[in-house]
């Protein structure tokens, strides 16, 4: 029933703008960016309204690098940037002359170094050197998880 009063109101307002003889805009609908995020690595999927009528864009506002749409008419587009950092998208929706707009910030963080402590050591008495990769990003320090009596380190880095 709600439906068909709409319709019903929706068709009586178009007739009475119509025989004023005038063309008249009506807002585009209100553009939702989505919440803002933080992610490790240099790509996420975006999450705005759907437009319903008229049309949806991406674009970028800020950043310290360059970003990438998959499609940037798609509501849920995935973007990829080329360096860490914050960055602000907008959403605009446009619905003839008419357009709304939507910020979202992105917070992309690099992806941390997978750890690899070296191989495993057999060891006639108590020092040894340890030998594990270097971090391309963040850093590496070293602790003791488990053994008998207490554990030193010259350098825990």
């Amino acid at each position: 029933m709600r439906n068909k009063l709409f319709a019903l109101f929706s068709a009586l307002f178009f007739i009475s703008m119509s025989s004023l003889g005038g063309n008249f805009l009506l807002p585009a609908p209100n553009a939702n960016a989505g919440f803002d995020q933080s992610t490790c690595g240099f790509s996420i999927t975006l999450n705005a309204n759907d437009p319903q009528t008229g049309s949806g864009l991406w674009t970028q506002v800020a950043g310290p690098g360059t970003a990438t749409f998959a499609n940037p008419n798609a509501r849920n587009s995935s973007v990829s940037v080329s360096v860490e950092g914050v960055y602000t998208f907008a959403w605009t929706i446009t619905e003839g002359a008419v357009s709304t707009s939507d910020n979202v910030n992105i917070t992309f963080y690099n992806n941390a170094t997978v750890a690899n402590a070296g191989a495993d050591q057999n060891v006639c008495g108590l020092t040894t050197f340890l030998v594990a990769n270097n971090p391309t990003f963040g850093f590496g320090n070293w602790f003791s998880v488990s053994g008998p009596g207490a554990i030193s380190f010259s350098s825990c880095t």
